[in-house]
């Protein structure tokens, strides 16, 4: 037994923080309650090693029982006092969830924790979590309290904080082995809950921001133009459904705003759905292709290699192993494997998004906390389904504000298979390459870096309302996936295929290898693009004798076409224009150099990033306050607003920071992140072009199709527009796809029709799709401070 001698511990205080340590750290799983009969055994006790006097204790505790990797690789390094925090905020949350009480109280914020807690999962808030009874708490609630309140939402239910949480929640920690051993009713039962969630798009936002927005943040001057529906405003804005939530954060107060219910709602039910084999093998199917005669159509082997594939690809479990010391993965067999990745990196850009794109209207600063879209993302194969519905049940839908019975069976959900193969170019600026666009018919005599193509023309409609002026935004080119003109009116060549012109006229790389020399890394290819005008007419394809230069893809013009533009194709293992750029030697000073003085080939958002690093760093190690203390400090405008970080019209500051870290009496104390933390510059790109088709063996199965697309920067959607081949039997029209990535390996969102209007309620309906792993996944790299 220690004794206490003249008031003091006759141990030293480390000595006495260890025996604290080792009590509790024996049972990692378990509350911290082990402590509480050494804290009520003397004052001196207490003193030693309660939470607030003792940080170092509850610290070291707090890394043992929970991650920190992710906290610290997006936001900031927690102190000891933040690591106490955090820890307490936790375990008060486990012991909610342990008591199982789905009517608590604080079930919104105990749901919304434990959500950012498994995006910030590494092994151990999932372990800590599962060991608490997390699962079965998440599934009472969806299965007793979702559809809660609908009647006051003509019978749909809401999408508050608690359901927005509680379905993604189900989602993250859905499993193989759960999804096999749920019985046919509690199946159902899950499908017939989330239901409502998919059907309803003039309710339920898919997107932080509707699709015809690409140009974002919207000016204080516009206000958004909606349709007056019967389920409510047109487009469904996500920021008015759901509002971003301030949360306890290691010792901070951050925002977050919950990804859209529609997309959690959407992998829930279709996880559940493909338990069976998509299709069912009938009698009678060829073999193989060669029983076809290499013709056109589906083979038994096309069916099975369909069905091998799930489309709602779920998340790795990986828990932690206090023995081991390490993250261990669940694999196909049921047996573990040490993880080898950090796999919160997966959810790095949809934290982001739900941090930083809580508002259309929030000024983004130069240097925002992160990227929300990672080269390389798009590129390999996905497959997956998209959904139709019979005419009558949207149109019940659309003019009936009550939910009608979606679990009819009047009302269906047909899914139908799609696959693309999809490829990524963007367009990487540089100093020293020339940033005009070549929108003459004929190219210049001299080489020339690409430019990149236009953003669609973002104007505004001026309208009056109540008496006053207001600024309604347009952007109509969604229905041609963000890019100019006519749906249909990108055509795209590659180096060794046809060219768009002729091959001496064609831009050069000016950071090419000279001929002769070798380089230990192959440069990534570029990709041409064309533009037609918005006046471009379809004829037929040419005659023999006619010996003008057509376009690859369907024969018009080039005389048709507005500008020419070099991308640059992602290939995994090779070198990009970047890296070059940032290897190539300065050839300012030669006779011979192909650049001007001053310009040399260098990433000018690198440096320009390096230089507000630099800037904060100077300013920590001077001792001066990199965030004002309090906010309206006028004295450190001058310095925000250099960095692009500085106030708005009306006194606020950009990204809402003053509702974030106000200081409030007995609120935390430190900043949601580190002014030192930028998000690092991604290849330098500043547009990311998508296009696609099918492999050979799978156009012959499903049909010949075209895809191309966009990615909007704001937030990182992603819009695709799928064009059937000319000699499609199966040509239903032509779809526009958009959503986001999520995870870094599942595309969800919603589909329709691409020629009508976005800013009017049409058929629209979910799509799923997942990267086939046949495709290695592409690593997202760590941040880089």
């Amino acid at each position: 037994m220690v004794t206490v001698l003249r008031g003091r511990l006759s141990i030293p205080p480390e000595v006495a923080e260890d025996i604290g340590f080792s009590l509790l750290a024996s049972c990692p799983l378990h509350s911290l309650a082990a402590i509480i009969p050494l804290l009520q055994t003397s004052k001196e006790w207490h003193t030693a090693l309660s939470p607030k006097s003792n940080t170092t204790l509850y610290a070291r505790l707090c890394r043992l029982k929970f991650d920190i990797a992710a906290v610290e690789r997006r936001a900031f390094t927690p102190t000891n006092a933040d690591l106490t925090a955090h820890l307490i905020e936790a375990c008060r949350t486990l012991k909610t969830i342990r008591n199982g009480d789905i009517f608590h109280e604080d079930v919104d914020s105990v749901l919304l924790n434990v959500l950012v807690m498994m995006f910030h999962d590494d092994g151990k808030n999932r372990t800590q979590l599962e060991f608490s009874g997390v699962v079965d708490f998440v599934d009472q609630f969806l299965r007793h309290r979702l559809h809660e309140e609908k009647e006051t939402n003509d019978m749909w239910p809401l999408e508050n904080v608690r359901n927005a949480a509680a379905l993604w929640l189900s989602w993250l920690l859905t499993t193989k082995e759960q999804l096999e051993n749920e019985t046919v009713q509690e199946r159902a039962e899950i499908i017939n809950l989330v239901l409502p969630f998919l059907v309803c798009p003039m309710r339920y936002a898919s997107a932080y921001a509707p699709s015809n927005h690409f140009i974002l943040p919207l000016t204080e001057e516009v206000q958004l133009f909606e349709t007056s529906t019967r389920h409510g405003p047109f487009p469904v804005y996500h920021m008015k459904q759901q509002k971003a939530t301030v949360i306890p954060f290691f010792h901070s107060r951050t925002s977050v705003l919950i990804p859209p219910v529609s997309a959690a709602a959407t992998l829930l039910f279709w996880s559940r759905r493909e338990i069976q084999p998509f299709f069912q093998i009938p009698t009678g199917v060829p073999t193989n292709r060669d029983a076809l005669g290499g013709n056109p159509g589906l083979t038994l082997e096309d069916l099975v290699d369909f069905n091998s594939f799930k489309a709602a690809k779920l998340r790795s479990v990986v828990r932690w192993d206090w023995d081991q010391g390490c993250p261990m993965s669940l694999l196909e067999d049921g047996s573990m494997d040490p993880c080898i990745q950090e796999p919160s990196k997966r959810w790095d850009m949809d934290w982001w998004r739900s941090r930083m794109c809580q508002s259309v209207f929030w000024k983004q600063p130069e240097w925002r906390l992160g990227n929300v879209y990672k080269r390389g993302l798009l590129t390999g194969l996905w497959q997956g389904v998209y959904f139709l519905s019979n005419a009558d049940s949207f149109t019940e839908v659309l003019r009936n504000s009550s939910c009608p019975d979606v679990v009819s069976g009047s009302f269906q959900l047909l899914p139908r298979p799609i696959l693309m193969r999809l490829q990524e170019h963007s367009f990487v600026s540089g100093a020293g390459i020339s940033q005009a666009a070549t929108e003459t018919r004929k190219p210049p005599r001299t080489p020339h870096q690409p430019a990149a193509i236009p953003p669609i023309s973002s104007s505004a409609t001026q309208a009056k309302e109540d008496g006053e002026d207001h600024l309604i935004p347009d952007d109509p080119n969604i229905n041609n996936a963000w890019i100019p003109g006519p749906i249909g009116g990108l055509k795209w060549s590659s180096d060794h295929e046809t060219t768009l012109v002729p091959s001496a006229q064609r831009p050069q790389d000016p950071l090419a290898a000279p001929p002769g020399s070798a380089r230990s890394v192959d440069p990534m290819p570029s990709m041409s693009f064309r533009i037609a005008s918005a006046s471009a007419c379809h004829p037929p394809r040419p005659s023999s004798n006619d010996n003008r230069t057509y376009d690859a893809q369907d024969g018009r013009p080039f005389a048709q076409y507005n500008g020419y533009y070099l991308y640059e194709t992602f290939e995994p293992g090779k070198a990009s224009a970047h890296q070059r750029m940032e290897e190539t030697p300065c050839r300012c000073a030669g006779s011979s150099a192909s650049f001007s003085a001053g310009s040399c080939p260098r990433c000018p958002r690198c440096e320009a990033r390096q230089k507000y690093l630099d800037e904060v760093r100077r300013r920590e190690r001077q001792g001066e306050s990199v965030i004002p203390e309090p906010m309206v400090d006028d004295k450190v405008e001058g310095f925000f607003k250099n960095i692009g970080m500085g106030r708005n019209g009306d006194g606020s500051f950009d990204l809402n920071l003053t509702q974030e870290t106000a200081p409030t009496r007995g609120a935390p104390n430190r900043p949601p992140h580190d002014f030192s933390r930028a998000e690092v510059c991604d290849d330098g790109i500043v547009d990311t072009i998508v296009t696609g088709g099918l492999d050979e063996h799978h156009r012959l199965a499903w049909g010949d199709s075209v895809y191309y697309g966009r990615v909007r920067p704001w937030d990182g959607m992603v819009a695709i527009l799928r064009r059937h081949g000319p000699n499609d039997m199966r040509n239903h029209g032509q779809f526009l796809f958009y959503g986001y990535v999520y995870g870094g390996d599942t595309f969800v969102g919603n589909w329709r029709y691409a020629g009508g209007d976005p800013t009017t309620p049409a058929f629209e309906a979910p799509f799923i799709m997942s990267r086939r792993a046949e495709d290695p996944l592409l690593s997202i790299a760590p941040t880089r401070t």
